[in-house]
This record gives C-alpha cells, sequence and structure tokens, in this order.
C-alpha cells in the first residue's frame, strides 16, 4: 500500500517494480504457538498509516511456510498485466496477514487466481521450470543487493536497498534524494 502510493506522489517518476525474495525458499512447518507468538511483531507495522491490515494468527494450524507457491501465483498473474497483478498481491497480503490463510496451499491459491478476476483454466503450475526460474532469478538478485527480509526497496540506479516496512516519510525521502542526484 505504501509503496504504491509512492508512484501518486512522485507523478510518475517512478514505478514500482514487484520482484520475488524467498523468505521461505523450502517448505517448513512451524509450530503454531511459535508463529502465533510471532505474528504478535505485526502489531507495529500495523500501526503505521497505509501498511495495510495486520492481525495476530488465528488459524486452527500453522500455515507452511513455503514462499515460492504465492510468488508463483502472483507471477503469472502479471502476465495477464499490472493491473492483475496488483489485485492478487492484494489479495495474498490480505489472505495471509489479516484472515489467517496459507496462501502456499493451492486450494487457497486457486480461490484467489478466481476472486482475482483470472480464469482457473490458465491457473499456473505451481511447479512451473520457467516460472520458478524467474523467481529465482529475482530471489539471486536480491541476496547480490544483500537483501536480507521484506519488503526491500531498491531505486534502479543504485545498488542500495533500504530493508523493512519503513514509513512513508523515509521512502518519499530516500527517493527525493535519489531521484535529486539523478537530475543532478
Amino acid at each position: 500500500m505504501r509503496l504504491r502510493s509512492l508512484e501518486e506522489s512522485f507523478d510518475g517518476s517512478i514505478i514500482i517494480i514487484w520482484k520475488a525474495f524467498l523468505l521461505r525458499p523450502e517448505p517448513q512447518k512451524r509450530d503454531l504457538k511459535d508463529f502465533v507468538e510471532y505474528t504478535k511483531s505485526w502489531n507495529r507495522p500495523a500501526k503505521e498509516e497505509g501498511s495495510g491490515n495486520f492481525k495476530i494468527w488465528n488459524g486452527a494450524e500453522s500455515p507452511l511456510s513455503y514462499s515460492v507457491p504465492p510468488h508463483v501465483v502472483s507471477k503469472a498473474a502479471a502476465r495477464f498485466g499490472r493491473d492483475k497483478f496488483l489485485k492478487i498481491h492484494d489479495l495474498l497480503l490480505d489472505s495471509y496477514f489479516s484472515q489467517s490463510l496459507d496462501i502456499s496451499s493451492e486450494t487457497v491459491l486457486r480461490s484467489l487466481w478466481e476472486k482475482a478476476g483470472l480464469d482457473l483454466n490458465v491457473f499456473p503450475d505451481l511447479t512451473s521450470k520457467d516460472i520458478v526460474g524467474e523467481i529465482m532469478s529475482d530471489h539471486r538478485e536480491a541476496i547480490e543487493f544483500n537483501v536480507g527480509g521484506v519488503p526491500a526497496v531498491r531505486y534502479e540506479q543504485h545498488d542500495v536497498c533500504v530493508v523493512g516496512a519503513q514509513p512513508l516519510e523515509v521512502y518519499t525521502r530516500w527517493f527525493g534524494r535519489l531521484i535529486n542526484q539523478s537530475k543532478g
């Protein structure tokens, strides 16, 4: 939400290009009690304006922590246009952070695909070598820039990243300086 508002505030001077970074590149089952405790940390970003809707996990099970399936769905949706990508992106974030849904589940992902107005007949193979290859390429690029968390933001002409959810003012100041440097 915050990052998208940057595009508007800079009147098209910046365009956010979303790339994959895998927090969990391999499937991991997490202990439910520990996971619920971890999600209490979501209260910090939840307090910031424009951060989205975060709730402490209230699902009956801990989700399978695996980043690849939701990234496959995001990349596949992007092939149908930016608006479809953004719709899936929003649905994924809301499903996980607000509704306590396991977004690595094919059933959940199919439901989100359909809610985004995408035809289930073109739902992606979650193991697609082509799409997983794109995801891994994005991930390797992030590692090269020393990214260790999300979100991570980088101005294309620079090799410095801002990692972690930051207040809008931080991003605005940072991009403003970088754009002014680029002009000068």
